[in-house]
């Protein structure tokens, strides 16, 4: 038996692009036992990450992807939380459990 070879482990998780140059954010949990993960898009382009940098402490992480992959990336744009107030609507995207494309809805009870 070959002791040498560890096999892939698999999981899932999301994340959202934040730059054009293939810069993703996502949760520490989603990849804080991986050396590389495969990001799929919804439209079903897949690419290997070139880097993973994680803060396990506020549980995110930042995973890059290979500047020759960074074509025609869907970013996301992101809000100014300093312009949040309390009772201002907001949704949260991911895919817990598997479950693809999950959006709920909340509201902003505290800063």
């Amino acid at each position: 038996e070959d002791l040498s070879r560890t096999p892939a482990q698999t999981g899932f998780g999301s994340g959202a692009i934040i730059d054009s140059k293939g810069i993703i954010l996502t949760n520490n949990h989603v990849v804080e036992d991986a050396g590389a993960v495969i990001v799929q898009l919804q439209d079903g382009r897949e690419f290997e990450s070139s880097d993973i940098v994680r803060d396990p402490k506020s549980d995110v992480a930042v995973v890059r992807l290979k500047p020759e992959d960074a074509v025609d990336l869907p970013v996301a744009k992101l809000g100014d939380s300093t312009k949040m107030e309390i009772g201002d609507w907001v949704l949260a995207m991911g895919s817990p459990f598997g479950l693809r494309g999950s959006v709920t809805k909340g509201i902003i009870s505290a800063k």
